[in-house]
């Protein structure tokens, strides 16, 4: 649940990724928030997933 808070003047980014959803499993999402709101975005730079990113040596 996301709730707006008019006191609240913060920002941020949250990047997420979920392999488990069949909807956006293959790519990153974005939780921004900004003037006081939150919302969902696809983010451009890291999405579609590729191997690359998830290899780790």
């Amino acid at each position: 649940m996301i709730v707006r808070v008019k006191e609240f003047k913060g920002y941020g980014l949250l990047y997420y990724l979920d392999d488990e959803d069949e909807v956006y499993s293959d790519e990153f999402r974005v939780l921004v928030s900004k003037k006081g709101k939150c919302g969902w975005k696809r983010d451009e730079n890291f999405s579609p997933c590729s191997i690359m990113i998830e290899e780790f040596d």
